[in-house]
């Protein structure tokens, strides 16, 4: 992993503009894959997502990266379950739940990576059942009130921090305030919570009693 993740440019090469030397890192987690290390399969489906997968969930080839993450996920890695499903969702599409551009697809692979308890997924799902306007900085209602909040609550019971924000936000929404108040602290207590999520729960935060 070390040498696959220095050929890359770093450990956070994912986030920090994709990978430098991709022959060679490729390589190296196809080393660690066929010595069982079924995150390398994982990883190297990350390498041909280029640049901008990280920040803009824009994979520049998305069927030579589905490749790597089916055979990650084939061989036990779960997130690449998750992976899978972002592919189909596309560009724009994270946490906050912005529109996701082919839900059945995406659908198939979240469920899969929610069965292997990948918080994740299930809020990406309550995403998905909420409506393309649905994200935690917006006014919008969800569209399906059941399977919305029915995701969102197991990715808030599980511990998942922008589950709890979004399930909050769920029960504002539906005039739930003390429900809506009790999530939403619990989400800024959280260190799970993404850092945009936080600010926008802070915000909500001001409208509940002290």
């Amino acid at each position: 992993m070390l040498r696959g993740d220095a050929a890359c440019g770093g450990s956070d090469w994912l986030k920090s503009g994709g990978c430098k030397n991709v022959a060679a890192a490729r390589r190296w987690y196809e080393l660690a894959g066929n010595g069982g290390e079924s995150w390398a399969w994982t990883t190297i489906g990350h390498t041909y997502c280029g640049p901008k997968w990280g920040s803009e969930n824009r994979c520049a080839d998305v069927a030579n990266a589905r490749i790597w993450f089916e055979r990650g996920a084939a061989a036990g890695d779960a997130n690449a379950l998750g992976w899978l499903g972002d592919t189909y969702c596309g560009p724009g599409w994270d946490i906050n739940g912005t529109k996701c551009a082919d839900k059945d697809g995406a659908v198939a692979w979240f469920q899969k990576a929610a069965a292997a308890g990948k918080t994740y997924a299930m809020v990406s799902l309550g995403n998905i059942s909420c409506g393309d306007g649905w994200h935690s900085d917006s006014v919008a209602h969800c569209l399906d009130q059941v399977g919305g909040q029915q995701w969102l609550e197991k990715a808030a019971l599980a511990g998942d921090g922008n589950g709890m924000a979004l399930l909050g936000k769920f029960y504002w929404m539906n005039y739930a305030d003390e429900k809506a108040c009790s999530w939403l602290r619990k989400a800024l207590a959280s260190d799970t919570i993404g850092g945009g999520t936080r600010s926008v729960v802070s915000s909500w935060l001001l409208s509940c009693p002290k």
